[in-house]
């Protein structure tokens, strides 16, 4: 390769690439949202007068030993919900109706269903009815859910659909979705799906089917969350767990304002004392129980709490030694209670950080797994925190493998500490690459209920960018940087990633072929997330090639950034009645908020924790948007009041903050989860809806004299 000598040297050319390479190749998070104001003041007035209920919006719960597990990642909340006063669906709209039939279903009944459809799939002849079911026992969160086609439901001379399918063995909770026969259209209900929860022997819902309600919603909407464990809090309202767990969600999504319910929350949990402390021996999920409500409790300076909570932990100590001597013998240990109390006890008695004493545990905690009705979190948690411990390989991946096995839809996710191990490094590869090439091969069992096959396609297109990312990151660790640019050629071809151009760009130079890091560069510089500095920076590195050269290379990147993202384009023209309220109350639309430029949307919560999280750093998307000659808009689906002022000063986004406390601009933007982005072009038309901060700048860039 010719070298003329404006060319700067390997080393510099390495050393300013590395300065500006970045690869985060981020997943969209989404966060929590409370009640809104009117909600909270009618629930506290109610509270007040000792109901403990809200009639208005009933709520209910999950068990807060799974919280110390999986608590920190209830990310998402459904902006649909945020006000009951939302009008009913119909099939006028673009939703259509779903109708249980079957009134209180049971385990095992045929759920017989008539959908009323709205225009798209009105003219079909048939359509198709999908769903996700739910056992007592499956997880929270998404990541292990099977969905599955349940029934066909054929049109009537009536116009309205109808089918049924049984409820398979063991579900007690259902949601569903209707499509047509390709999945090119779905009606997931705006996301908020319709659902089935079985009933017990008493004709109300069961406590298992709560459960599995809320489990579904970890993930998808924290507020629906606290909603329905409310609801079960007033079918359960003498159970112990229902009430811990509506105070945890209480104080995961109201922040602040959570405060003003403790003392409720105390006279509750004092009278359950006074009333459980006399039952003659209390069965363990009671004690258990009532040890997870009191310690979310500020006991230090209230006598009377901490009375409450010493006799309750003494219960705990006491009963967990009577079980672990139990747990010596060869029986099945049926009492699920008492299983994790001998789970965690193992961790804990492996908490030396010394080898040995974590294989000794984990051979006691193979010993109980094999004695339980089947697998819990807790064994697969603690087992891989002993594998970690253990400083074995071969334990360590054999751990790993088992936490994948149990998250279908996410495997990867355990494999980034035994890609370090230079001993597991490439069967870690080889499962990763499995991994990607089934990603890249569509699964109707992974398809979410909301998505078409093409957008499931395209979700799974960018989680399969993700892995061989970190298969080239693998590969680079073994020294086989040539295998390493192979993947990431590859993962180039599936979608845009300004990370996976950088380094693409890094190896090339590596190797001293700048030709070839020719294109790779002049894709970051195209990327509009790069600031006009670092852009000179990049072109300085290939200068030497001459400037026809990079104009093309940069010209082609330029296409092929348009056409990447042009290809999940919409074009919705928002009418004047989509409105929101400026800080005096004042209505305004949203098109003439975007004033003829191409304008983004962020909705968010101030009562929502990643809403906040996000808020703060939102300033180097503000200068990126300022760069595209673009706006922001924020948009609260809360009303005005002291904690969104806090923080939007704070962030300095006073002047660019709005509210929608009905939810009307939220469902016309199609929004269920927040934060959550949308993309407007200069004509104030909806082109982007469910997008991302590291998604919004390169879509604005793709819209550029596109109106």
């Amino acid at each position: 390769m010719n070298q003329p000598s404006s060319r700067p040297d390997a080393a510099e050319m390495l050393d300013e690439l590395r300065h500006l390479e970045a690869i985060a190749v981020r997943t969209p998070w989404e966060g929590a949202s409370p009640l809104n104001a009117a909600d909270l003041e009618e629930m506290l007035a109610q509270m007040r007068v000792g109901t403990g209920q809200n009639t208005q919006s009933p709520r209910s719960s999950w068990r807060l030993g799974s919280f110390a597990i999986a608590a920190c990642a209830i990310l998402a909340v459904t902006m649909l919900l945020l006000t009951s006063r939302s009008a009913p669906l119909s099939a006028s709209g673009i939703y259509g109706e779903l109708r249980v039939l079957t009134t209180q279903p049971r385990v095992g009944s045929r759920i017989d269903i008539e959908y009323v459809a709205p225009a798209m799939l009105a003219r079909e002849p048939r359509l198709h009815l999908r769903a996700l079911f739910r056992r007592p026992w499956d997880r929270p969160y998404a990541d292990a859910t099977i969905y599955r086609r349940a029934a066909v439901l054929e049109r009537g001379r009536d116009g309205l659909f109808r089918g049924s399918f049984v409820l398979p063995d063991s579900t007690v909770y259902a949601a569903l979705a209707v499509e047509d026969e390709n999945a090119s259209r779905v009606d997931s209900r705006g996301g908020k799906r319709w659902e089935v929860l079985t009933y017990d022997d008493s004709a109300r819902i069961s406590w298992d089917a709560f459960e599995q309600k809320i489990n579904e919603l970890h993930g998808r909407s924290s507020e629906a969350a606290l909603a329905t464990t409310r609801e079960r809090a007033a079918a359960y309202p003498n159970d112990p767990r229902a009430w811990s767990s509506v105070l945890y969600m209480e104080r995961f999504n109201l922040s602040g304002a959570a405060v003003a319910l403790i003392p409720v929350h105390r006279q509750r949990i004092l009278s359950m004392h006074r009333e459980f402390s006399r039952v003659p021996r209390p069965s363990n999920a009671l004690i258990e129980d009532m040890r997870q409500y009191v310690v979310q409790f500020d006991t230090r300076n209230d006598a009377e709490l901490q009375q409450v909570g010493s006799f309750w932990r003494e219960a705990r100590a006491q009963r967990t030694r009577q079980v672990l001597t139990a747990a010596r013998s060869d029986v099945v240990v049926t009492d699920p209670t008492a299983a994790e109390w001998i789970v965690w006890d193992l961790n804990r008695a492996s908490m030396s950080s010394r080898p040995d004493s974590a294989h000794a545990a984990l051979e006691r905690l193979e010993a109980l797994a094999a004695r339980l009705p089947r697998e819990t979190e807790a064994v697969r948690t603690v087992g891989y925190q002993l594998a970690r411990t253990s400083q074995d390989a071969a334990v360590l991946l054999r751990w790993a493998d088992r936490r994948a096995a149990s998250m279908p839809n996410q495997p990867d996710a355990w494999y980034s500490e035994p890609l370090q191990v230079d001993a597991l490094r490439r069967q870690v590869i080889e499962r990763l690459t499995s991994i990607a090439e089934q990603l890249l091969r569509l699964d109707e069992a992974r398809r979410p209920l909301e998505l078409t096959r093409g957008e499931a396609a395209r979700s799974d297109s960018a989680h399969a960018l993700r892995v061989l990312v970190q298969v080239a990151s693998g590969l680079e660790l073994e020294g086989d940087t040539t295998g390493a640019l192979r993947v990431l050629d590859r993962a180039a071809q599936i979608g845009w990633n300004r990370g996976v151009s950088m380094r693409r760009a890094a190896l090339r130079l590596a190797l001293g072929d700048t030709a070839a890091a020719l294109e790779p560069l002049a894709q970051v510089v195209a990327d509009p997330t790069t600031t006009p500095s670092q852009s000179d920076s990049l072109s300085r590195l290939v200068a030497h090639l001459g400037p026809q050269r990079w104009q093309a290379a940069r010209a082609r990147a330029g296409r092929t950034l348009r056409d990447y993202f042009l290809r999940d384009a919409t074009r919705e023209v928002l009418p004047d009645s989509v409105v929101v309220s400026d800080s005096a109350g004042k209505p305004i639309s949203i098109r003439t908020l975007a004033g003829g430029v191409r304008t983004v949307v962020l909705f968010w919560s101030p009562f929502c924790p990643f809403s906040r999280t996000e808020l703060a750093r939102v300033v180097p998307l503000v200068e990126s948007l300022k760069r595209e000659g673009a706006r922001l808009i924020i948009v609260s689906g809360a009303a005005r009041g002291p904690e969104s002022d806090a923080i939007s000063k704070t962030a300095g986004l006073a002047g660019v903050s709005y509210y929608d406390a009905q939810g009307d601009a939220g469902r016309a933007f199609h929004v269920w989860t927040i934060p959550n982005y949308a993309v407007l072009d200069a004509s104030g038309a909806l082109r982007f809806s469910n997008s991302a901060a590291d998604r919004v700048v390169a879509q604005l860039a793709s819209l550029r004299g596109d109106n």
